[in-house]
């Protein structure tokens, strides 16, 4: 939770744009979470089994409330008329994943919540990213176009190289991380595990399938091991030891529903932050005068 992670650098006067977004939105982020974390412990049990219940229908007779309320009314909208003959609803694969988190014992709310903040900080770091490439190279469209989410760091890594600011950058997140990243290989490798992650949350609800277990086996190399070895060495920055994840960088089974726990969510948060303030900081050691000032 939020008292386990790092809290962010403030931005200062001559922060970049790219920073100043990305405090911003991390900050509502953690705002959102400790919200919904407050309301999710405080209410009781019959509550969240009810809010699960009310998930798992959510394309059921539920949903004709409205409508029922409106002919009650004597109101004949045309339109909502219209609606009602068109095959509309939600990913049943979510409402699955719900169904069957519940029935293997697995709290779908607590799930859900550590997902869905996954997701969110997974992109606002994606964002921050590509809005420092946009800003150092003026627009991303003349030098090399759209950028997919596995190739981000590698083209960030790209640009630093060229700026001759590589390695100090590098220096920065190794002192910040405590040794974890040694390299900017650690740091892609470790992207690229959670972009797996990703892409399976928002592609299938977290159902790990072939393609991703495939995917996972061919992509991956030694660098997460070595960084799992250095991990376990620095809990403050996991924020525990959860020996459920044992081993922390994993390849699921084909048709298990990934698990973002409170320890690789803390992993991540926390690594996001040291790879974002790892820029602003190089920034505040040599300012970029093509970087645009806030307004």
């Amino acid at each position: 939770m939020l008292e386990k992670s790092f809290t962010p650098l403030k931005p200062i006067p001559s922060s970049a744009d790219f920073y100043r977004y990305f405090f911003s939105q991390y900050s509502f982020i953690q705002a959102n979470d400790l919200c919904m974390r407050y309301a999710v412990e405080v209410i009781p049990k019959e509550e969240k089994l009810r809010a699960v219940h009310a998930v798992i229908h959510m394309n059921g007779e539920e949903n004709e409330e409205n409508s029922v309320f409106l002919k009650c009314m004597g109101v004949r909208i045309p339109y909502l008329e219209e609606l009602k003959k068109e095959d509309r609803g939600f990913s049943q694969d979510l409402l699955n994943v719900f169904c069957r988190l519940s029935q293997e014992g697995r709290d779908p709310l607590d799930w859900f919540l550590l997902t869905n903040e996954f997701l969110m900080v997974y992109a606002v770091c994606e964002r921050a990213i590509i809005h420092f490439i946009s800003d150092t190279e003026q627009t991303a469209e003349n030098n090399g176009g759209f950028i997919t989410e596995k190739k981000i760091l590698s083209r960030l890594s790209q640009i630093l190289s060229g700026r001759g600011t590589l390695k100090t950058y590098v220096k920065i997140v190794t002192h910040t991380t405590g040794g974890i990243f040694a390299s900017m290989e650690d740091i892609n490798a470790v992207w690229l595990y959670y972009t797996f992650l990703r892409h399976c949350i928002a592609h299938s609800a977290g159902v790990w399938d072939q393609k991703f277990h495939d995917s996972m086996e061919n992509n991956t190399d030694s660098r997460l091991k070595n960084v799992e070895e250095r991990l376990w060495e620095h809990p403050i920055y996991t924020g525990t030891y959860d020996i459920d994840d044992n081993p922390f960088f994993r390849n699921y089974n084909v048709g298990s529903v990934i698990e973002i726990s409170e320890t690789q969510l803390n992993f991540f948060r926390n690594t996001v932050l040291r790879v974002i303030e790892g820029l602003e900081k190089l920034g505040r050691q040599a300012p970029r005068p093509c970087v645009k000032q806030g307004g």
